[in-house]
């Protein structure tokens, strides 16, 4: 038993055959007659010992069947009604390998709980090893109250005085977890420090790095980078005299810091140092699936996506296998949307589902923009919408450039159909209130752009008949104080002032114009492109339903016609015109391509009507829409269209259609 209380206190692989070296021992002990009640108990122990240290680090549960036949035996010789040190050991394994083959249950779990309070002869090693597998699963919210107990004891309990400053520090390593998942970060981190120090003080080396590194990822999850490099520094000392295990917890903070710098060849250079260090130590590499998931993540960073999934392919059950799918779902998502087939939302669904399912709100923990990416999209196409904006705004995502409405956004204004101003979630301002000049700022920066405007522009465009420019700027002034009075309850910074210019903060502050604009900027270049690598008829006809779904209505409809309203909206519809003329002329080189059970010229028939509906003096939206209808064979919608356009530019502007037109209804009436 002291052999392998070493062996797992100093991390020691070889702790596993120490734990059935003592396995041995104790049955043939048992059954050469020693008293029922001492060595038993002892194999209980013995046995709970191995198997956590097994299960720690998300490693495979290939030994439950193994641990369920020793439990068989053990409970024909004690019986059901052990001591609490037997149904402490009981429980604590039962409860990992239920755990990491998805097998938990509320039961389990209040069982765990009892004995943690009624094992009072348990030592502190036993106390510590349990918490520390229980920690090890982020999932099991269910047992916190169990930590809580066990951070209360630290530094005031008698079994806590009697450790040695190696055992104390581990104690104080794992009541910092216990408060790290209530939230308090700083009392985590004070924790983690006082660890820190008693392992160095007890020359514990492997601990010493274990608590840097917890300090320094609480670092990275709250973007301290600068503090998270330091603590790396200060792990990498002398790291060649430290043990394996450290060696790569070191190498995988650094290749997190490195993923978060976005210098991913560098971290996979980090992960692959670690992988080879493990098996030098001769650690089975399938023990820590963590490091498996930062690979991915790096593969991922560098758009090498079948290597990704390779990298969480391995064997494993439970958490092991639905986190390792989660991942690789993600990857195949990424690489399918990349090639421009559509059928990366199936397996965005699915990743998404498994994460809401295991409650992971830290999916791509090291990659915030493919994070952000992922849950734009998921967003889009309202897969778990819930649980995604939760990720958003625990995570502190930043929205991507193309963001949809559904976006968590803390500035949100509808332009388009008419007027809302959306604030942290509340509606401020509406169509139907009289707009404040506050309120006209804000619509004229949302349609100028991620650069804003220069000052002296934007008090031009609202103060046009002031008495000179300097006024206006003063004018301005205030009304910029007033605007970010309106937004206070979004936060500080959603209206920035610099560099002689005014803009929103785009991260934070987005509208369904802005939007827009984006969609066709991206529509159009992708058209131009089309053939190339990600360019597919799929996704044009994907950009095309985005764009028509956002542009519901004119551009601020009832509102004054000022000279910068006229030109947002006029800019705003020939944008619109040139994204749905590039791709409805793509789709209709392709006619007999089916997309969405249509075929390509009949989706590109519906987004010319939207497009002449957005600008019905365009002639060439009515001739083009002519020649898709005309190449659907649909004749009379070909001539219907004809006397539309006719009539538009009769009765708007006083002239008769070009001879293209004419030519084209002469070959319908042939």
């Amino acid at each position: 038993m002291a052999a392998l209380r070493e062996a797992i206190r100093t991390e020691d692989p070889a702790g596993e055959a120490i734990a059935e070296a003592a396995w041995a021992s104790a049955v043939q002990a048992a059954d050469g007659g020693a008293p029922r009640t001492a060595q038993p108990e002892a194999a209980w122990a013995i046995c709970g010992l191995a198997l956590l240290s097994r299960c720690e680090e998300f490693a495979d549960p290939t030994g439950y069947e193994r641990w369920v036949e020793r439990r068989d035996w053990l409970e024909r010789s004690v019986g059901e009604t052990g001591s609490p040190v037997i149904h402490f050991w009981r429980c604590a394994a039962e409860l990992a390998f239920r755990f990491v083959t998805g097998k938990t249950d509320a039961a389990q779990l209040d069982q765990m709980v009892e004995a943690l309070k009624r094992a009072g002869t348990v030592d502190a090693e036993d106390w510590i090893r349990a918490a520390r597998v229980t920690l090890g699963h982020m999932n099991l919210q269910q047992v916190l109250g169990a930590v809580d107990h066990l951070s209360m004891l630290v530094g005031s309990s008698r079994q806590y005085a009697q450790c040695h400053p190696a055992e104390q520090s581990k104690w104080q390593y794992v009541a910092g977890y216990s408060r790290y998942f209530v939230q308090d970060f700083e009392g985590a981190r004070r924790l983690w420090q006082i660890a820190a120090e008693l392992a160095e003080s007890a020359h514990f080396g492997s601990l010493v790095v274990m608590a840097k590194v917890a300090m320094a990822r609480l670092d990275i999850e709250h973007n301290q980078m600068v503090s998270a490099t330091r603590l790396l520094r200060e792990v990498q000392k002398d790291l060649g005299t430290r043990t394996a295990l450290a060696q790569v917890n070191a190498y995988h903070l650094a290749a997190r810091i490195a993923l978060r710098n976005d210098q991913a060849q560098e971290a996979l250079q980090h992960l692959q140092a670690a992988l080879a260090a493990m098996q030098w130590a001769g650690i089975p590499l399938g023990r820590w699936q963590l490091l498996h998931a930062e690979l991915a993540q790096a593969y991922i960073a560098l758009a090498r996506y079948p290597e990704a999934r390779a990298a969480v392919a391995g064997p494993g059950g439970g958490f092991t296998t639905r986190y390792g799918e989660c991942l690789a779902s993600l990857a195949m998502a990424m690489e399918m949307e990349r090639d421009g087939d559509m059928g990366y939302v199936d397996a965005l669904r699915n990743a998404v589902s498994i994460a809401q399912q295991m409650n992971l709100r830290s999916l791509l923990r090291s990659l915030p923009r493919h994070t952000a990416w992922v849950c734009a999209r998921a967003l889009e196409h309202d897969i778990q919408s819930s649980f995604v904006q939760s990720v958003v705004l625990t995570r502190q995502l930043l929205a991507p450039t193309d963001a949809p409405p559904q976006w968590p956004w803390r500035v949100w204004q509808r332009l388009l159909g008419g007027y809302e101003l959306h604030c942290d979630g509340e509606i401020l301002a509406n169509s139907g209130k009289a707009a404040s000049k506050p309120q006209e700022l804000l619509k004229l920066l949302a349609v100028s752009g991620d650069n804003g405007l220069t000052a002296d522009t934007a008090a031009d465009a609202l103060w046009p008949d002031a008495e000179n420019i300097a006024a206006a700027r003063k004018n301005l002034e205030v009304t910029l104080t007033r605007a970010r009075k309106l937004l206070a309850s979004a936060g500080e910074g959603m209206l920035l002032m610099a560099d002689g210019r005014v803009r929103f903060d785009a991260q934070f502050c987005g509208s369904d114009a802005a939007l827009l604009q984006r969609l066709c900027d991206q529509a159009e270049a992708m058209a131009n492109r089309f053939g190339q690598s990600g360019a597919s008829a799929a996704r044009l006809v994907d950009l095309a339903r985005r764009m028509a779904g956002i542009y519901r209505g004119e551009l601020l409809p009832g509102e004054a016609d000022t000279p910068w309203l006229l030109a947002a909206r006029q800019s705003l519809r020939n944008g619109y015109l040139r994204a749905s003329l590039a791709v409805a002329g793509v789709l209709m080189r392709n006619p007999d391509a089916v997309l969405g059970g249509a075929s390509s010229a009949e989706h590109a028939a519906a987004l010319l009507e939207i497009a002449i509906e957005r600008e019905p003096l365009a002639e060439q939206g009515y001739l083009t829409l002519m020649q898709c209808y005309m190449q659907l064979g649909r004749q009379a919608e070909a001539m219907h269209t004809y006397r539309r356009c006719r009539d538009a530019l009769s009765i708007r502007l006083g002239i008769k259609p070009s001879a293209a037109m004419d030519a084209l209804k002469a070959r319908l009436v042939a």
